[in-house]
């Protein structure tokens, strides 16, 4: 849920990178940290526990504004791998504005994908929130390798349902389509939010 700090003047959206584990959420936050404009993000914290280990970093939108020249700003953080680790999966959820659910492209790890996928959506569940109702965005990552599944299949697994949801192949490794994926994802977030308060209007892109 959106944040509005009238003293800073600025919205915070709170964005969460969900999927398995070792399928790029990691890589492509460290991507995303190191190739924003310096002057607009801040710190990467790491928090490691006996779950998991977990990243996260605040950004500000560049040039976009809201309704009395509010800047906007983005918390971005992925969640633990493991599912057995659900506590803090579903604690890093809670007040979520969009998702950035990173599936892995090997075949070996479509199972994973799935479980994962299933995952969320019963997390948000138990928080109140409706899968089909926030705004998500797919990754299809690690498409540079060799025994992967066609995007084809991997829609057929992940994306359909009946809202269908923007799709981004990539390479988390090298960043290849990470920052557009983001970039897609952060518009949504924010057009959400000017439908849902109509006396706010977003200023430049993401």
């Amino acid at each position: 849920m959106a944040i509005s700090n009238y003293t800073a003047r600025k919205v915070q959206f709170k964005i969460v990178l969900y999927g398995p584990a070792y399928a790029g959420k990691t890589t492509a936050l460290n991507y995303i940290h190191a190739h924003i404009d310096a002057a607009a993000v801040g710190e990467l914290h790491t928090l490691k526990s006996a779950a998991d280990k977990t990243l996260s970093f605040e950004f500000a939108a560049r040039d976009a504004t809201l309704l009395d020249d509010f800047k906007i700003q983005f918390e971005l953080s992925t969640v633990p791998g493991n599912v057995v680790f659900n506590a803090p999966r579903k604690l890093a959820l809670r007040d979520a504005d969009g998702i950035l659910f990173v599936a892995d492209s090997e075949w070996a790890r479509i199972a994973d994908d799935v479980a994962n996928f299933k995952n969320l959506e019963d997390n948000l569940k138990k928080l109140g929130a409706d899968l089909d109702d926030i705004p998500l965005v797919l990754i299809y990552n690690k498409r540079d390798l060799a025994e992967i599944a066609p995007a084809g299949y991997l829609d057929f697994v992940l994306n359909n349902r009946k809202r269908r949801v923007p799709v981004f192949e990539t390479q988390a490794a090298n960043g290849e389509n990470i920052i557009p994926a983001l970039r897609a994802l952060c518009e949504i977030v924010i057009q959400r939010f000017v439908e849902s308060n109509p006396e706010a209007s977003a200023g430049a892109a993401v």
